[in-house]
């Protein structure tokens, strides 16, 4: 049996936001009690990855640009049965489709995509994770105004050389530069050390 034609990126994206898409939709809230309002709210033109939200290649508008970065992805994998259909293919990131699950029971793909975590958030969940806060005097540190804050962002890029990965700047590249702000203000407002150690004592 010949395999079907894969669709193109935006027939995939017509599909789900045409009528034959939304009844989909409706369809799987009510065959699964999930709410998966996340797909309500697939854009038709302006290409992101359905699943983290994430706006690809500066919000360029149509699904069909060769270098967008957006992957035609299997809710159920071929090699499991599921079709090249439109209502089986689905548009995310590298990290969501690497991330998303690869099963024959298409429930377990809605459960997925219901957790999965917006972009913004997730990406400002791994920043506060990755660093490095223990020097810092948060009292201090509460009585700086945004001016003063802006001048240590902007003390910390003197000198330091980025560039993009593609039209973006990478997660790794922001972490070093707040990491730097956050050293650099530590060094300023320094914790009392010794008066945490007497009080810690007692």
């Amino acid at each position: 049996m010949e395999r079907e034609h894969m669709p193109t990126r935006q027939k995939i994206a017509d599909y789900w936001t045409g009528e034959e898409g939304q009844y989909r939709i409706s369809g799987i809230q009510e065959a699964f009690k999930i709410n998966v309002t996340g797909l309500l709210c697939i854009e038709h033109d302006i290409a992101h990855c359905w699943a983290c939200n994430k706006t690809l290649r500066g919000g360029r508008r149509g699904y069909n640009t060769p270098d967008l970065g957006l992957q035609r992805c299997h809710i159920i994998p071929h090699s499991l049965g599921g079709s090249n259909h439109s209502s089986n293919l689905f548009l995310m990131c590298d990290r969501c489709h690497t991330a998303s699950p690869d099963t024959s029971e298409e429930i377990y793909f809605w459960k997925w995509f219901n957790r999965v975590e917006d972009h913004l958030q997730r990406e400002m969940r791994e920043l506060r994770e990755g660093l490095d806060m223990s020097d810092l005097n948060v009292d201090a540190l509460s009585k700086l105004n945004i001016m003063q804050v802006k001048t240590y962002i902007e003390k910390a890029s003197e000198g330091v050389e980025i560039t993009t990965h593609g039209a973006s700047i990478a997660q790794g590249t922001r972490f070093v530069l707040l990491q730097k702000t956050l050293d650099m203000m530590s060094l300023d407002h320094p914790l009392e050390r010794t008066a945490q150690w007497t009080l810690n004592s007692y």
